[in-house]
């Protein structure tokens, strides 16, 4: 992988992690389950919103990332 590569790929996910977490915390609000919060997380900052990650390639890598830690 290329240094930069590596560089926005680490601060794309910081910024969904925190972007899941905030939408988690907010999600409790109305009573509903963290995963409904990440899921909103991830329509607003993926391709279809704010176009945070715009990387195909990127985006399959944070994918595969997400559904690690849904499992585990």
């Amino acid at each position: 992988m290329d240094i930069v590569f590596e560089h926005f790929f680490l601060n794309h996910i910081f910024v969904i992690f925190a972007a899941a977490l905030a939408a988690g915390l907010l999600i409790i609000v109305f009573k509903q389950t963290f995963i409904f919060g990440y899921m909103l997380a991830g329509i607003i900052f993926g391709p279809t919103g704010l176009a945070v990650i715009d990387d195909p390639s990127e985006l399959e890598s944070l994918s595969k990332v997400g559904i690690i830690f849904l499992l585990f």
